[in-house]
């Protein structure tokens, strides 16, 4: 395994528990379930000063205030040539939104039942292959019992939330992206999917002045739907964080790590997250960057994006 996939695979996102890889997020498009192993302008610009003002009160906390309640156990990868693993303890936060939202105290107690339910597989492997009769209404969720499917109703309603009901290739259907405008400047996106209310997630990459090549993770997570995805950051006192206002004049949330660095938004109706494969002690291989990421490659790629096109919330 290349250094390059062995950092991907450490830093990628996560959904209900299972750790994805970088090489796994593909198109995600709608198909049969196997569950053993699928378990693997003007009023924008009056809108956004408002959003500004509520992200500065909110933002005291910086990434602390985007953390699951619980530190979480992963596989991580710990040396790149042989592919070995192990279990390690690490921070989580919700893509959602804030720990305090309705979407990310969903996800908390959604995660909070799943770690103590069938531990031991035993059910699943009980279940196979076999259809459950569950698929149409939870076959984005990996529920496969009705006592996963009674709490994950339970949770929704608690939390006055909506399923996702389905999900666009946005490669097959490249229209579904023309909802978001003209958000990506000279950014490239990749392996891209959307839902039904406009959240979606894509794998991109910039070629970043003063640096190079920069791959990243994106998201928008439109509230007011359940979206279950977690990601790593592993260790939150190891960031440096700060407030900056992007040239569409948004204040965003950059948080600077070891190999690794944030890029946090709310924007009202949504939260955005980019998480950018690089970071303090990131390497330079002579092809896809320059070495160490520096808080002014941050602060361009931030401003590489246009967020105020992505809010109000369209849905595609």
């Amino acid at each position: 395994m290349k250094n390059r996939e062995f950092y991907q695979q450490t830093f990628s996102q996560i959904h209900s528990s299972v750790d994805i890889r970088w090489e796994d997020m593909e198109s995600m498009r709608p198909k049969k379930r196997y569950l053993k192993k699928v378990m693997t302008a003007a009023a924008v610009i009056c809108l956004l000063a408002a959003l500004s003002t509520a992200a500065l009160a909110r933002d005291f906390l910086g990434l602390r205030s985007w953390l699951m309640p619980a530190r979480q156990e992963v596989q991580m990868p710990v040396d790149p040539e042989t592919g070995e693993r192990e279990v390690r303890e690490v921070d989580m936060i919700s893509l959602a939104g804030y720990d305090d939202t309705p979407e990310s105290r969903a996800v908390a107690e959604w995660q909070e039942f799943l770690s103590g339910y069938d531990s031991d597989g035993a059910i699943l492997d009980a279940i196979g292959n076999s259809p459950t009769g569950l698929e149409e209404r939870y076959g984005l969720y990996l529920v496969y019992t009705q006592e996963m499917a009674d709490k994950l109703d339970e949770i929704v309603e608690k939390y006055s939330l909506k399923l996702h009901t389905r999900i666009i290739d946005v490669y097959e259907h490249p229209e579904a992206f023309d909802s978001c405008g003209d958000f990506l400047g000279d950014n490239r996106a990749y392996s891209a999917y959307m839902y039904e209310d406009g959240t979606f997630k894509f794998d991109g990459d910039i070629d970043l002045p003063d640096y190079g090549i920069l791959s990243y993770q994106f998201m928008r997570c439109v509230r007011g739907s359940f979206t279950d995805v977690l990601l790593n950051i592993t260790d939150v006192e190891q960031y440096r964080e700060w407030t900056y206002s992007t040239k569409s004049g948004l204040p965003v949330t950059l948080a600077l790590g070891p190999g690794k660095a944030l890029i946090l938004a709310d924007l009202g109706d949504s939260f955005v997250s980019v998480n950018v494969l690089a970071g303090t002690e990131s390497e330079d291989d002579g092809l896809f960057s320059s070495g160490p990421f520096l808080k002014q490659n941050l602060e361009s790629l931030a401003d590489s994006f246009d967020f105020s096109a992505l809010t109000p919330v369209v849905r595609p």
